[in-house]
């Protein structure tokens, strides 16, 4: 009897945060979709200022940004559910890493009008250029996770990111200065559909997968992920992953377009094969700036 009506705790839990969890989706597809369809209706207006054009286009774009994002976390989760998610190692630049994410956050930060919140990198990680052997795309997933869900929940203060060496691990850690996490919720905020505040949901906003998926991405990675905090005094997230020196002495991160590279597109005649006429009229037109010829295949046979 004890077992059955354990059971029914946890099924009723369970239906709870699934029913939370859906309610939240709809919010995070139908808001920013809304944007996408109102504005671009806007921008069709003949009499619209530059000045409004420009700022209606931003708004869409960073509406479509956030519905993209949200897409992708929403096919992690199901790839980590069916055991489908592929962890691709390479050599990894991590300070490289650290840099890119503080630039990109800080950026987000400032959009999200925190004027009283600094992101800063721990001074020691400036000239360290340790490179490791791993899969860098799903450690900048995991961090920038931690750094979003750090800049929703700090007010006022300092968010600080970086690593340290510990043993044969290198443990990566955001720290901030935010509400924290009472101990009847640091032991749940791992799983699956969990929420800590509910109370304001266009502050606190999200659907409850994001640490989820960073913990199962961190045990991907050889790894865990683990959580100090005080309620109303902040919270530090650590990371740690394997320390497998990378045989790369030096390691190239994504190319840079260059003047040169672009100069070698004149003239050229390049085959785009997209069954989409919408995504082949965009890469068509990027190429045109370029001078370059195009061929248009709907799919491979053709």
């Amino acid at each position: 009897q004890k077992i059955s009506l354990l059971e029914k705790k946890n099924s009723e839990s369970n239906y709870k945060l699934q029913s939370s969890f859906l309610e939240n989706m709809s919010h995070e597809i139908r808001t920013p979709m809304n944007t996408v369809i109102g504005f671009s209706s806007l921008l069709a207006a003949p009499e619209i200022s530059d000045n409004k054009r420009k700022e209606y286009s931003s708004m869409i774009y960073q509406s479509s940004v956030r519905l993209l994002k949200f897409l992708d976390d929403l096919i992690d989760l199901e790839k980590i559910e069916s055991n489908n998610i592929s962890i691709i190692e390479g050599a990894c630049q991590v300070n490289l890493i650290i840099n890119e994410l503080f630039h990109t956050f800080n950026e987000v930060r400032k959009k999200m009008g925190l004027k009283y919140v600094s992101l800063r990198i721990n001074n020691e990680c400036i000239n360290d250029d340790i490179i490791i052997q791993s899969d860098k795309y799903r450690i900048r997933q995991v961090l920038g996770f931690l750094i979003e869900n750090a800049l929703r929940y700090t007010d006022i203060g300092n968010i600080e990111i970086g690593f340290r060496y510990k043993k044969e691990e290198l443990e990566f850690y955001v720290q901030d200065s935010g509400i924290g996490i009472s101990k009847t919720h640091i032991n749940e905020i791992f799983k699956k559909y969990y929420q800590v505040n509910k109370s304001d949901k266009k502050r606190y906003r999200g659907i409850g997968i994001g640490l989820y998926i960073s913990y199962e991405l961190a045990k991907l990675l050889g790894g865990s992920i683990s959580v100090s905090s005080t309620l109303g005094k902040g919270s530090t997230f650590f990371v740690d992953i394997p320390i497998k020196i990378s045989k790369k002495l030096f390691v190239s991160e994504e190319s840079t377009i260059t003047e040169d590279k672009i100069n070698t597109l004149k003239g050229k005649t390049i085959l785009i094969v997209e069954d989409e006429e919408s995504n082949f009229a965009l890469i068509e037109m990027v190429l045109k700036k370029f001078e370059a010829k195009t061929l248009w295949a709907k799919n491979g046979k053709e």
